[in-house]
């Protein structure tokens, strides 16, 4: 979805996630939940668009505006997500213009979504249902969008001295320019000092999905300061392409040494999910006998666990021999009768 973003100084509807941390809403074919921190979630099984859109407006207040309401089906489940990315994946490659606002603390510098334009606009779609808009936005041409507004963003998402600003320009470059953006995430990840900026570079980078930079997401997976920052680059990326990705399998396989226990367990947990019967890849089967030399006992339980799962009798035994924990030695031991049975 090609997006061009504006800034407007427009009246913004308070945030709804500063009222409650879910709000849900459902419908025959659709639930749609709005998250802290304006995440949202859709999960679609064959929902018409605009009626998608309509609901999206009721809980979150951002208004919709479409020459015609758009009314194919759509079978879709993504989030929580920033809300401008779940709605890239709701409206696909449609051309539409994004426009800011406000927050709720009436800081102009502090901006939130306010309204979608999917070009060629004559009618707003609102909870309440469709209304006619002002012909001078029927007519909006791209090339009226102001030509420095991505130099403006880099140069918040880079320099401005608030996190906040910052963390709002990082989630605002992607619809500005894909690729350029892209460069700019990678420099606010490995400089940026606050942690919340660059886990939001992370997030904004598996935007990216099969192109992301995954040089820099490793590094931000096994080295960043920040144990959230880590986690999220390890539980959002690596986790999920270990499946088809040797060097994912890798990075997991390195993150199982990480100083944080939950670092730990994610990467232990994607890892185990690899471990089968039909053959398991060495790197992992390596990992989890890794894992069960963890000093938290836990980990060692789920390692033996996966272990058992890939049929490794012979590793079992050894933990089984080995490990001082009772209840690691029960888990050693049940796997080793689920084998022999």
């Amino acid at each position: 979805m090609s997006v061009i973003i504006c800034i407007a100084l427009l009246p913004a509807p308070e945030s709804r996630a500063e009222e409650a941390a879910t709000k849900s809403k459902r419908g025959p074919q659709y639930q749609l939940e709005l998250h802290e921190n304006n995440r949202l979630s859709i999960n679609s099984a064959g929902a018409p668009i605009d009626q998608l859109l309509a609901g999206i407006s009721e809980l979150t207040g951002v208004q919709f505006i479409a020459a015609e309401p758009p009314r194919d089906s759509i079978h879709l489940d993504v989030g929580p997500l920033p809300m401008e990315k779940a709605l890239n994946r709701l409206l696909g490659d449609r051309n539409v213009v994004a426009v800011y606002g406000p927050g709720p603390n009436a800081d102009a510098l502090h901006t939130i979504l306010t309204e979608v334009w999917i070009l060629d606009g004559v009618s707003k779609l609102a909870g309440s249902g469709a209304k006619r808009i002002p012909s001078a936005l029927q007519a909006l041409p791209k090339e009226d969008v102001d030509e420095d507004s991505f130099e403006n963003v880099t140069k918040r998402a880079l320099r401005s001295k608030k996190a906040s600003q910052r963390i709002d320009a990082v989630e605002q470059l992607v619809g500005l320019d894909e690729e350029l953006a892209k460069d700019i995430l990678v420099q606010v990840l490995g400089q940026d000092r606050d942690p919340r900026v660059r886990e939001a570079a992370v997030e904004n980078l598996l935007w990216y999905e099969e192109n992301t930079p995954k040089g820099p997401l490793r590094e931000a997976a096994l080295n960043d300061k920040d144990a959230g920052v880590r986690l999220h680059a390890i539980e959002e990326g690596f986790a999920e392409w270990a499946e088809d990705d040797p060097t994912s399998r890798k990075v997991l396989a390195t993150a199982l040494r990480d100083s944080s226990k939950q670092v730990r367990i994610v990467a232990l947990e994607a890892l185990s999910a690899l471990a089968t019967s039909d053959g398991t890849d060495p790197v992992v089967t390596n990992a989890l006998k890794a894992a069960a030399k963890d000093k938290d006992a836990e980990i060692r339980i789920t390692a033996v666990e996966a272990l058992g799962d890939a049929e490794d009798r012979e590793a079992l035994v050894e933990i089984w021999k080995r490990d001082t924990d009772r209840s690691v030695q029960e888990a050693a031991e049940t796997a080793i009768d689920n084998l022999d049975n």
